[in-house]
């Protein structure tokens, strides 16, 4: 075990107060002006522009990771990553094959100047946009700015994206270089993308401090994701929102307190759903009443579990060639023709009838996939998609992803201080039901099944001799099964006749021969 020397304590002491100070900067008890970080969009999804030793990087948001991840230039296939020979301020962990674990234990730094990448260790997997990535990583520490800017008003919303913009330095924190790292054919993880910078909580620092925590600490752990940008056709890194820190004014409908004390619950933007509906039918079915979802700026669109994405597409107009087929990854289904007007899913954040309705209109999760794509697809795909088995450890991460084409039907406070997400929906929206897929007609002792819209055979095998009649949708005898059972019947008895003739027989006989 190394102990931290008096130095290190100092300058990560000095660390933690520079971002308290340069975020509460704007903030006073008599003026509602507060601190913005501008939000932009690429191909590898939401961004923030951030300084790494005088060079400007587009880091990817990430709601299922801690600290800030620095691609190395090394890495194959990376257009604009992060070069640490080329910083005079970065050090290094001279910690050869020692993990960085938050489960395990801190990580105290052998701090230097020199880089190994020798030095790599393997770490667990971590998701992105549905995959799983595993790197290897080097820690170390880096002076980082990042951009922002002032907003002011009671309510934070919609604020003025041509804002003049400033560097605000956070000072010479912890970071984590990714030495190497698998890839996906044709994904656009590395385009000009130079790294990754989380918005989770400290229950997953394996340093000491958690840079996102630093920053929202002064504003009570509450910071507002703002996010109403253009998604059709956007231009690379063109600004689609911002990261606003502190509370709002707005009127915004609270998800229950979540649990606590869980190692990825207690760090994740994680809320329950209850009354999952659309097109009038609770798309939960018979499962539960409830269930988990994160939200997840990685990824774009709104992700469920399989036997919920089944349930949903089987009510919509879809394709079922082009998207219900496990060969296809990601599943992105297209409609069979446009509709002016699609359903709206609803759902509620408490178990309570009088909770307000919050709405996901399926008119904003249409997209084309790409230029050449003369159809439009709905965002919504199944979440396990990587066709990576995961590992029993995170088996807690919740199902339900709300990515950002999701978030731009609302307005969201966090407040991770109490461990609960609000919710308001950006407008009315206008949606119809006309084309939800009709009802189907159940027969005989068939059950409907709402949430599959579809119509569930008897158990027939429970009874003997009785089999399923397709035509009335009933357990009917088998004939033939009848048919076998009286000539076994008539087979047995005339054995048994024939048995106990036999026996006469020898009986008598034996009488006879006694005499």
């Amino acid at each position: 075990m190394y102990a931290p020397s008096g130095a290190t304590l100092a300058l990560t002491l000095f660390a933690v107060l520079n971002i308290y100070f340069t975020f509460s900067y704007g903030k006073s008890s008599q003026s509602s002006t507060t601190i913005a970080i501008p939000v932009y969009l690429s191909e590898g999804g939401l961004t923030i522009s951030v300084s790494v030793a005088s060079k400007t990087h587009q880091l990817a948001l990430s709601g299922r990771l801690e600290g800030i991840y620095l691609f190395s230039n090394k890495i194959p296939n990376c257009q604009n990553c992060y070069d640490p020979e080329k910083s005079n301020s970065a050090e290094w962990c001279n910690n050869p094959n020692e993990k960085c674990n938050p489960i395990i234990s801190k990580f105290v730094c052998n701090r230097g100047k020199k880089l190994d990448y020798n030095w790599a260790v393997k770490t667990g997997p971590f998701a992105f946009d549905s995959l799983y990535y595993v790197p290897q990583n080097i820690q170390g520490y880096e002076q980082i700015q990042i951009e922002s800017h002032a907003v002011s008003g009671s309510s934070f919303f919609n604020t003025n994206f041509n804002a003049p913009v400033k560097r605000t330095f956070l000072g010479t924190i912890p970071i984590a270089l990714i030495a190497s790292i698998n890839s996906y054919p044709n994904w656009p993880l590395f385009k000009n993308i130079s790294g990754i910078f989380g918005l989770v909580g400290p229950s997953l620092c394996c340093r000491e401090s958690s840079i996102w925590w630093s920053i929202i600490g002064e504003y009570n752990n509450t910071f507002q994701i703002d996010i109403d940008g253009d998604f059709s056709q956007p231009k690379d890194f063109e600004q689609v929102g911002n990261l606003v820190l502190g509370a709002s004014e707005d009127e915004f409908v609270w998800s229950n307190p979540r649990h606590i004390g869980g190692l990825y619950s207690d760090a994740l933007m994680q809320f329950t759903v209850y009354n999952f509906k659309m097109c009038n039918v609770e798309l939960f079915g018979q499962t539960s009443s409830n269930w988990e979802a994160i939200i997840d700026p990685t990824c774009r669109c709104l992700g469920l579990p399989k036997n919920f994405w089944l349930s949903l597409m089987k009510h919509l107009p879809v394709d079922p060639n082009d998207c219900l087929n496990d060969e296809n990854l990601p599943r992105l289904c297209k409609l069979k023709s446009p509709f002016p007007k699609l359903p709206i899913i609803s759902f509620t954040l408490k178990d309570d009838p009088r909770s307000p309705k919050l709405e996901i209109p399926l008119q904003s999760l249409l997209f084309k996939l790409n230029d050449n794509d003369t159809e439009q697809r709905l965002c919504i795909v199944p979440t396990d998609i990587s066709g990576v088995n995961r590992s029993k450890a995170i088996t807690t991460f919740p199902s339900i992803k709300f990515g950002y084409q999701v978030l731009r039907n609302f307005k969201v406070a966090v407040d991770q201080g109490n461990c609960k997400i609000g919710f308001l929906n950006r407008g009315k929206f206008i949606g119809s039901d006309e084309v939800c897929s009709a009802k189907v007609t159940c027969k005989g002792d068939q059950v409907y099944c709402a949430a599959m819209n579809t119509c569930l055979n008897p158990e027939c095998s429970i009874w003997l001799l009785k089999s399923y009649d397709p035509n009335s949708g009933t357990c009917k005898f088998n004939m033939w099964a009848m048919v076998f059972l009286w000539i076994t019947i008539a087979l047995i008895g005339l054995i048994d006749i024939h048995s106990y003739l036999s026996y006469r027989r020898l009986l008598t006989h034996a009488k006879r021969l006694c005499k």
